[in-house]
């Protein structure tokens, strides 16, 4: 009989919760590229929380922890993020870990 899980799995992470219901939780290291975008406003119309678009059409929240508070100032700006991405009801979510804002082409059409 194999022993499921007794191996170390680097950079995942699973846990299941019975009860009232199942709940998957997955960590790994990823590299995303996208746009960030916000995704809730306060009372003032103050972002306070974004996600990225990438390109390959996905949204990604972003966990407050790590630097994330700090892409708040990025906002519709093309970014690279390291971070550790994990699924929480059915959503995908990325503590940053670090990140490089693109900068804009200085070979635009028309300029």
């Amino acid at each position: 009989m194999r022993n499921v899980g007794s191996k170390p799995t680097t950079g995942t992470r699973k846990e299941c919760e019975n009860g009232t219901g199942v709940k998957r939780v997955r960590n790994k290291t990823s590299m995303i590229r996208g746009v960030i975008i916000p995704m809730d406003w306060d009372e003032q119309g103050n972002v306070v929380r974004i996600a990225i678009s990438s390109h390959d059409e996905n949204e990604y929240l972003v966990d407050k922890g790590g630097k994330g508070n700090e892409l708040l100032a990025f906002i519709r700006k093309e970014v690279e993020v390291d971070g550790e991405v994990k699924e929480e009801d059915h959503r995908k979510v990325i503590k940053v870990k670090k990140y490089h804002v693109k900068r804009e082409q200085d070979s635009e059409p028309g300029s």
